[in-house]
C-alpha cells in the first residue's frame, strides 16, 4: 500500500495537543490508480500532517478521497484536474487550503470545509459548480461569500450514514461510497438519485445527529442490511480494496 504514496519526512513541525512540536510527514505524490483512496494517518514513525502541492493532480481514476485526522495543510492544486472526484472528506483540525485545490473537479458537487480552516487560497473550486458547506461565522463562510461561491450552510457529516455511524471512515460508510461512486454514477438514473440525495441529505443528517435513538434505528433497520446486501452483489469494484485497507489499519 505504501508504494502508492511518496512521502517526504521531516522539515515540517506541527504543534501537538500538549503544546509541544513534532515532525510530520508530507504526502508528496500519489502513484496509484484506485478510485477510493484512504490516505494513511502515519508513514513509518511519523504522523501524516500535510498533502503537498499537486499530490493528486490530474488523477482521473480518483472518485473518493479520505484524508486522515491530523492533516493541517493541503497544498496548491493538490486535487486539481481530478475530473471524476465525487467526494473529498476534509477532517476537523485542517487549517489551510492552498490555491486551486479542487480546480477542474466538475463532479465534486459538495464540499464540507471545517470551521478549523483559517486560510484558503484563490479558486479552490470552479465557480458555482460546487456547493460549499460551512459553519456560520467561520473563516470558510467569509471566504465563500467573498468569492461568491454557492453556500449550503453547515453540513452535519457528508452522508446520512456518517450521522448514524458517527465516523466517516468506518467500513459501512466507505462501502456505501464505493457503491455510489463505482455503480450508481455509471447510469443516468443513478446520478439523478445521487444528486437528489445531495439536495436533502444535509437536513436529514442534521436531524439524525440530534436524535441518537432514531439514528440507531436507521442504522440497524436500513443501513446495516443495505451494506450487507451490497457486499453480496456480484459488483465488488472498490469494496475489496476498502475492506483490505480497513483490515490493515486495524492491525496497526
Amino acid at each position: 500500500m505504501t508504494s502508492e504514496f511518496t512521502f517526504h519526512y521531516g522539515g515540517t513541525k506541527h504543534q501537538t495537543e500538549g503544546g509541544g512540536y513534532e515532525d510530520v510527514a508530507t504526502l508528496r505524490k500519489y502513484n496509484g490508480t484506485s478510485s477510493n483512496v484512504v490516505i494513511p494517518s502515519r508513514s513509518g514513525s511519523m504522523r501524516v500532517g500535510q498533502i503537498g502541492p499537486s499530490a493528486f493532480q490530474n488523477c482521473s481514476s480518483l472518485v473518493n478521497i479520505t484524508i486522515p485526522k491530523g492533516t493541517k495543510y493541503i497544498g496548491h492544486l493538490a486535487f486539481a484536474g481530478c475530473n471524476n472526484l465525487v467526494n473529498a472528506d476534509l477532517p476537523d483540525g485542517l487549517m489551510q487550503l492552498g490555491h486551486g485545490v479542487f480546480e477542474r473537479c466538475p463532479k465534486l458537487v459538495n464540499l464540507n470545509i471545517p470551521a478549523s480552516v483559517r486560510d484558503i487560497g484563490h479558486n479552490i473550486v470552479d465557480g458555482n459548480a460546487t456547493t460549499i458547506f460551512v459553519e456560520r461565522g467561520s473563516y470558510a463562510e467569509q471566504y465563500a461569500r467573498r468569492e461568491r461561491l454557492k453556500i449550503g450552510g453547515k453540513k452535519q457529516g457528508c452522508f446520512i450514514a456518517t450521522a448514524c455511524y458517527g465516523d466517516a471512515r468506518c467500513i459501512e460508510v466507505l462501502t456505501l461510497q464505493a457503491f455510489r461512486d463505482n455503480a450508481l454514477m455509471k447510469y443516468l438514473v443513478g446520478r439523478w438519485c445521487i444528486y437528489s440525495y445531495y439536495a436533502i441529505s444535509p437536513t436529514i443528517a442534521a436531524y439524525l445527529s440530534q436524535h441518537s435513538m432514531l439514528a440507531k434505528l436507521v442504522k440497524v433497520l436500513a443501513l446495516a442490511p443495505l451494506t450487507a446486501l451490497i457486499r453480496r452483489l456480484p459488483y465488488r469494484n472498490g469494496i475489496e480494496e476498502i475492506e483490505a485497507r480497513q483490515q490493515t489499519h486495524s492491525m496497526r
